[in-house]
């Protein structure tokens, strides 16, 4: 989110700015308005302008599980892609996922 989206965020949800027209938050902010009208009616709906949970499948690996690997990887480049898997006890896939990546 850039600094002029935070910016509409902070004044929509001021409780003196919801009473304010589209128009007069556009004159005070350089913002579009579609930011303006999304963000007042998002904080209407959920009495939050933070985003949304998103719907979709989970990461298979946390941050700290990646950066587990790659320290692995750090020790020992030539260590195989198995033993990496059932040293960290997961799927020989998403292990190889991370080391292409490394």
């Amino acid at each position: 989110m850039c600094l002029a989206h935070k910016n509409a965020n902070l004044l929509v949800t001021n409780k003196l700015a919801i009473s304010f027209r589209q128009r007069h938050i556009l004159e005070i902010q350089v913002v579009s308005p579609k930011c303006v009208s999304s963000t007042k009616k998002r904080y209407e709906e959920t009495g939050t302008v933070s985003d949304r949970s998103r719907s979709g499948r989970p990461r298979k690996l946390t941050l700290r599980d990646k950066n587990y690997i790659f320290r692995e990887i750090r020790k020992d480049p030539t260590s195989s892609d198995q033993k990496l898997a059932t040293d960290f006890n997961s799927k020989t896939q998403a292990v190889r996922i991370s080391n292409n990546y490394y």
